[in-house]
């Protein structure tokens, strides 16, 4: 099945963009080849006859996906690789205490601290699940 759903570039660049972790690898392929599988069966259906007609077969892959996506979210936990958002807020305090702790003593520390504890906040309350990207942070003026 994986060869004939991979046999085009298309196909290739969807499953690409359908994983996005090298972890669990088979897992998250296995869940991307079903999600493709569905898209590709609702899609073979152009009227709402064709479509209805194997609606039973996309519900039945749906449900297949929804169980692979319990197991995937089931072992990222156990992984330590999935956080839940009220985990992060707590995270997210304990760095804020810790840099307000650092700026005391500086001018207009408490302003500062304001601003870095809601930029904090706001982050991790906009966060998605998304892969992420490290990026170098500035170096700092030398004194």
């Amino acid at each position: 099945m994986r060869l004939l759903l991979l046999a085009n570039a298309q196909d290739r660049a969807r499953l690409a963009e359908l994983t996005e972790h090298d972890d669990i690898k088979s897992l998250r392929d296995a869940i991307s080849l079903t999600r493709m599988m569905i898209e590709r069966l609702w899609n073979s259906g152009q009227s709402q006859a064709e479509q209805l007609a194997v609606y039973g077969r996309v519900n039945s892959h749906i449900l297949t996906l929804e169980k692979l996506v319990k197991s995937c979210n089931q072992i990222e936990e156990r992984l330590g690789s999935l956080l839940a958002k009220p985990t992060l807020l707590r995270v997210g305090q304990q760095i804020c205490e810790k840099l307000v702790a650092r700026f005391q003593g500086l001018p207009n520390y408490e302003k500062l601290a304001d601003d870095v504890i809601h930029d904090v906040i706001t982050t991790i309350q906009e966060a998605r699940n998304e892969p992420a990207t490290l990026t170098a942070l500035p170096a700092p003026p030398e004194s």
